[in-house]
């Protein structure tokens, strides 16, 4: 992402476009929100997320790579106070650990072509050891990888 570079009249103009509260409370975006409901905001004809610039007047440049990061999880907001430097790796920590990413497990993931009833019967069949993890993928339709992953409990342990 572009360095914001900030004069006087550009960041009073950017805060006029906050509701500013206090100290401890949200200070949502007034203007444009993307569909993810971040506030966007154009500067140097590049948009930009308004936390971002936010947190830019506040405490100066982003380092390279840095996420800003919202401990309230309200996209809005733009706060400096709720707003914390991260990397794509802490702010992922950050959403699973207050539940904002959906579940991505078993028949939860979108790409799944097996069930819960069909990881039990697979199981059966690796037990039986009749069957090749080649044709047990077969009568599933999926690769012998997958087999091998369900039955090294890599993939569906939870089942």
């Amino acid at each position: 992402m572009n360095e914001i570079i900030l004069t006087p009249f550009y960041t009073k103009l950017f805060l006029s476009h906050i509701d500013i509260r206090a100290a401890n409370e949200c200070w949502e975006w007034k203007l444009h929100r993307g569909s993810d409901g971040y506030g966007h905001v154009r500067y140097n004809s590049i948009e930009q997320y308004a936390h971002r610039v936010s947190w830019t007047i506040a405490n100066g440049p982003i380092p390279e790579g840095m996420y800003v990061c919202h401990k309230c999880d309200n996209p809005p907001c733009c706060n400096p106070n709720h707003l914390f430097l991260g990397t794509q790796a802490d702010n992922m920590r950050d959403a699973i650990e207050k539940g904002r990413t959906a579940s991505r497990v078993g028949e939860l993931n979108t790409n799944s072509k097996l069930t819960a009833p069909d990881i039990k019967r697979i199981r059966i069949l690796l037990e039986d050891g009749s069957l090749s993890h080649r044709q047990i993928g077969a009568l599933f339709g999926v690769v012998p990888r997958t087999i091998s992953h369900i039955s090294t409990g890599a993939h569906w342990s939870h089942v």
